[in-house]
Order: C-alpha cells, then structure tokens, then sequence
C-alpha cells in the first residue's frame, strides 16, 4: 500500500490490515501518538515499511514494533523541515535485514533489537551552526550494532569532536566497530576525499581486534579501495567442498542450538540452520549456556526472544517437528504468532510444553492444519476450542493439564480428527464436564491419568472397537465408560485411592468390565485392593459383597497378567480372585518381586490352596528374588499346587547372585521342593 498525502492522516480505531506485507507512506503529517502507533501495530505481517518525508510535528513518543519487518527505509531531510522537535521514535524490528535511515534533528529515532541486520545505509542531516550532534550520532550507530555492510554518510563523521577522539567519544563508538561489521563505504562528501578517509580511519583503527574485510569510500561516483583484499588460506578443507544440501543434513544431527552455533563460522554458514527440519528449544538448556547464546544474539535476553527469532528467520522450507518447553509465563498473543509461523511451514509434529495459565483461543490455523500429524499440549490453562475445526491428518493428540471448556466444543474436537490413532489425556481437568462421549473408531492407543481431587458428576464414556492398547491411571473421581474395547491387546491398570466407598468400587469394576477382552493385563496394588480384596474387608454386609462379586468379569482371552508392584500379604486375596477369573492364563509376572514386609501367615495359606481351581498358567515369573524364607515358602505351595507349570524364572537381586554359596543352597532347596507338575522347569538368573 502507497499512500503519497500532504496532508494529516489520522488513523481509525478499528484497523487491521491482516495480510499486508509493504507500507509506504509519503509527505504525510501523523496526527498524534494514539492513532499513529495503532495504525503500526495491525500490521501483523509486514515486511517492508517506508516512511519518506513525513511530518512528526504533532507527535511526542511513539513505539514501532513489527517482529516480521525485512525492509525499513526513513527519509526526513533537514531541508523538508528545519524545526527541531521533542518527538522520540522507538523502533524494534528484530528480524529486520535492511535499513535505510537519513534522518535530520527534527526527530530523535533509537532503533532496537535489529540483530539480524545485514545492510544498512544511515545518515544524519544538519546545517552547520547545529549545536554538538554527537548523542545522535552515537544513536544511530548504536542501533545497527550487529549489521555486517554499513554505507554512512560522510557529514556523520562532524558529530565527533577531534580533539576528543581519544577519550570519551571513542570510547562510545559503538561495538560494530570491532565486532560483526565486515564493510564500511563512506559517501556524499562536503569536505576532501582524503580528509573523509582520515577521520573515518581514525575511529575504526584506535579500535583493537579489528577484523573488517573492506573499507570502501565513495566520493561522487567514484569508487576507490583503501584496503586491499584480504587474502585466505591456500588450501581448502574437506567441508567447505560440499553442497548446501549436505551441509544441512549434517545440520539435522546438531541439537537446535548447536545448528543455530553454527552461524558464526563464515558467511557460507551464516543461514544455513535457517532450514533446519526439526526445531526443539528448551528453556532449561537455554538458561545453562545463556551467555554463549548472547554473544551470538545480543538481543535475544529473554528466551521468548529467541524463539521469535528462530521462527521468524526460519525460510520457506517445511519444519518438520517444533517442540518448546519454556517455563517463563508465555503472552497468548506471542504463542499464537509460534503456531501460525508453525502452521505456515506445513508443520508435522508440534509439541508445546508451557505454562500459560489463561483461558484463550488457539489460533484457527492450528485446527485446521492438514499437514499436522502429532499435536502436544501441555498448558495449564482452559483450552477453548474454535468452532470449525478439521484435523485431516492428526495421528496423535497429548493434552496435559488442560482443563476442558464444555461438552460441546470438546466433543466436537474428538469426533473432528477422522484418523487419529493415538489419544493422550493426561492431569486434565473435568469440573466443566457433564456428559462427553469419544468415539474415534481408529484409534489404537489410549492414555487417561486422571487425579482430579473431588468427586464430579462428569460421565465419559469412551467408544472405541479398534484399541489395541490401554494406559488407565484414575483415582475414579470421574466416571469413565470403557464401551465396545474388543480388541484390546495390551492394558494397564491402576486405580489409586484413599478412601474407598461403594461408589469407587463400583467404578473400578466398571473398569475392568470394559477391558474384559485384553490379552495382556498388568494391574498396581491398588487395582486389586480396591476391585478384589476389598470385596471381603470393606463391604457392609455378605449379601453386598456376594452382589459384586457377582459382577467382577471374567477376562476370557487374556494369556499374560503382570502386577507392577511389590506382592504382599494383602494382594493375596485378589491375586486368587482375579486369576479365578482368568480361564486361558499362560504367563504370570511378578514384576517388583515381594515386598520386605511380606508374611506367609495362615490365611495366606488357605488362599494359595486354591491355586488348582484357578490356576492354569504355564510360566511364573519373579524379579527382585533374594531367597528369603517367605519367598521360598511361597514359591512351595505354588510348585505344589500349579497343575500345569512349565517353568518358573527367578530373578535375583545382587544380595543372592553375588553368593554362590547362597544361591546354590536356595537352588536345592527349590529343586527338593514337591511339585504337582513334573515338567517344571526352575532358572535363576
């Protein structure tokens, strides 16, 4: 857009310029500070502004801040106004790359954060009975400290007092001088081409650790060389012989912020990362090399500051994979324009793990993202949902602490993600929840850990035919309904809690009704305290636990059960129980091995006396095995009355495996031990 008035421009409140990428704006009078900053700030994504002979005389102090400006040009020449004026000028463009700025005393810019700058072109104009111009001078250069080609006007060079080149003055000249700068080209002169030279030699020469490739002056149109060439090395490494394809693969090996490193090698390497596929940036590791990261991006002291930067710089190559994990609190404003620059890269996996703690709205361009096939939030925040969502090719969907708005946008955003296979709801939050019902018939992967902290009247009931694998941790504070789970191959089960009422127990059995088909099932402590054990030591009366006892299922298919956890004498009861209810089990784990507290008393006994009438599996497996005397007098009555045990595999700990002596003597004594199926295999290991 080109707008050319001579006249005031005043800007309306409601503007919102959403795709406009150039602005140039001539001979126009800005009418206050309001409507002039306003106008700047709703272009989200402009990329090139030009401000040429304008008026500021009806402004004080305004901030331009545009994170996607390449290009800025400013032309306001003392001869188009001779009044010096109060007015101030912020402006921060940290991916700006080219700047042309000639500016005279009628304002008073200060540029920041223009740390990606490569060109820039500056001059300041002013008659010669102006008094000393040296703050603005040193301001102006200030502002393109990181630039690699600086053309300045010559006449800038009156702003330093001789005589005082040597103690304060120089000492301000900012580090440009003697850091990033590689050309310097002097132009427009007034005075001598030699006298020029000289001074403009004098300020980059006092400077140590001068590395500049080129000074270049150019009076009128001629060209001339002070500096010769520098002359490289004869030889030629290895790397410097390969494509930039090659390089970038290499680059794709490197972590994000080694890849970003990289930058400073030479100028062949300088954006080379700027196409890198996968991009992972985590606070913690930022935060512990924070001062290298500074030296190579001076601007960048906040680490919300970097990844603007990354993204932003990032080119037109697709990101494959973008993972954040940032513990500073996060602007929503910012986070949306980290999803949309994502999004505009046909991003495939996205995981964002922040502590935003605000109720928003996710940018729309997230919903309806075809490329997205994993997406992994982790905010502790209430997640509102647009109302036109689509997730053509979402795969994979991890919500962590979310808490869920209402039943109609999540529903809506479950049944919106036609191929999802994988679904993840993790410390989520149900308070406003009523009734919720997912039914995704591809999915194939599910993960509820549930710890809500009161009980809710929230029903979620859960469809889904083609689950092969189940992850289910609730203290059942919610109620889920596991309905039509047939092809359940893999579970585990863990239903923690603290006070049990007959409510929970019901849930639990709820529970494990639904997953009846698994295959392989592997249950905590608490899943067989609070669904089998408790049936005889927290039901009221006989008649209510035979009642419930009469619902427990029956597990038909499942070969394999696994307890991760340590076995005590409390487990006893429920172990008995649920193996009861297992007619076709083959392999019994357990897993974390005995608890050190564990009796074999009496009672404990007469349970395992009913291993015959329950028990058909053909392996046992035991870790952490030390040969205690409860341990052994366990495995005893299991060999006597494990009709069809084919082998028993004891893993044991360091204290038993570490003593021969030890294990040899528990090794007979387990092979002396009567067995009810003489095919009985007994391994140590």
């Amino acid at each position: 857009m080109n707008w050319s008035l001579n006249w005031s421009l005043k800007v309306p409140s409601l503007t919102h310029f959403l795709n406009l990428k150039t602005l140039e704006l001539s001979y126009v009078t800005f009418s206050d500070d309001n409507s002039t900053q306003h106008l700047f700030s709703s272009c989200p994504v402009l990329q090139e502004l030009a401000l040429v002979k304008c008026g500021w005389k009806n402004l004080k102090t305004i901030m331009i801040s545009i994170p996607t400006l390449r290009r800025l040009t400013i032309e306001n020449e003392a001869k188009w106004t001779r009044d010096v004026l109060s007015c101030v000028t912020k402006i921060y463009a940290a991916n700006l790359i080219h700047l042309h700025c000639i500016s005279s005393l009628v304002v008073d810019f200060h540029l920041y954060d223009l740390s990606s700058l490569v060109d820039a072109s500056i001059g300041l104009s002013f008659d010669s009975f102006a008094e000393d111009v040296t703050p603005q001078v040193l301001g102006l250069l200030s502002g393109v400290v990181n630039v690699k080609k600086l053309s300045i006007a010559s006449n800038m060079l009156e702003g330093f007092d001789r005589d005082d080149m040597e103690g304060s003055t120089l000492g301000r000249v900012p580090s440009c001088f003697t850091s990033s700068l590689k050309t310097v080209r002097i132009a427009y002169f007034d005075r001598g081409f030699d006298e020029d030279a000289e001074e403009m030699w004098f300020v980059v020469t006092e400077r140590e650790r001068r590395k500049m490739d080129d000074v270049v002056l150019l009076p009128s149109s001629k060209h001339q060389k002070v500096s010769k060439d520098v002359t490289y090395g004869e030889g030629m490494d290895v790397i410097s012989t390969l494509s930039d394809n090659v390089l970038r693969h290499i680059l794709s090996f490197l972590s994000t912020e080694d890849s970003i490193r990289t930058s400073i090698l030479s100028r062949r390497w300088q954006y080379l990362w700027t196409s890198i596929s996968d991009i992972n940036l985590d606070d913690i590791s930022w935060s512990k090399d924070i001062d290298k990261t500074k030296d190579q991006c001076p601007m960048c002291h906040r680490f919300s500051d970097f990844v603007d930067r990354v993204l932003l710089l990032h080119d037109a190559s697709d990101i494959r994979r973008l993972h954040l994990y940032i513990l500073d609190p996060v602007n929503p404003g910012r986070l949306n324009s980290w999803i949309s620059a994502a999004t505009r890269h046909n991003v495939q996996e996205l995981d964002l793990d922040l502590p935003v703690r605000t109720c928003f709205l996710l940018p729309c361009c997230l919903f309806t993202c075809e490329s997205l096939l994993v997406l992994k939030l982790s905010m502790d925040c209430v997640l509102k949902a647009p109302s036109f969502i689509h997730f053509l090719s979402l795969k994979t969907l991890v919500f962590n602490l979310l808490t869920f708005s209402d039943d109609d946008s999540m529903q809506h955003l479950f049944s919106s993600c036609p191929v999802l296979q994988e679904l993840a709801l993790t410390n989520c939050g149900w308070k406003n929840i009523k009734t919720l019902t997912i039914s995704v018939p591809t999915l194939k992967r599910l993960t509820i850990e549930d710890d809500s902290t009161d009980v809710l009247s929230c029903v979620v009931k859960i469809h889904a035919p083609n689950l092969i694998y189940l992850k289910f941790t609730s203290n059942l504070k919610v109620h889920f309904h596991l309905c039509g789970i047939s092809s359940l191959v893999n579970a585990s089960v863990d239903l923690p809690h603290r006070d049990v009422s007959q409510q929970h127990v019901s849930r639990a059995i709820g529970v494990l009704t639904g997953i009846c088909n698994v295959k392989c099932l592997t249950v905590s402590a608490d899943t067989l305290l609070v669904c089998l054990l408790l049936l005889f030591y927290n039901i009221a009366s006989i008649s209510d636990a035979e009642n419930i006892m009469g619902r427990l299922p029956t597990f038909p298919n499942m070969t394999n059960l696994e307890l991760n956890a340590e076995f005590c004498s409390d487990l006893t009861g429920g172990l008995i129980n649920l193996l009861e209810k297992s007619p076709k089990l083959e392999f019994l784990d357990f897993d974390k091995g005995f608890d050190s507290d564990y009796i074999h008393d009496h009672e404990v006994c007469l349970m395992l006396e009913r291993v015959p009438s329950c028990c058909c599996f053909k392996r046992f497996s035991l870790s952490c095995f030390e040969g205690k005397l409860a341990e052994m007098h366990f495995l005893r009555l299991l060999l006597k009355n494990a009709t069809v045990l084919e082998k028993m595999t004891l893993y044991c700990e360091p204290i038993l495996s570490e003593d021969s002596e030890k294990e040899e003597e528990v090794n007979n004594q387990l092979r002396g031990f009567p067995r009810r199926s003489e095919s009985c295999v007994i391994e140590l290991l």
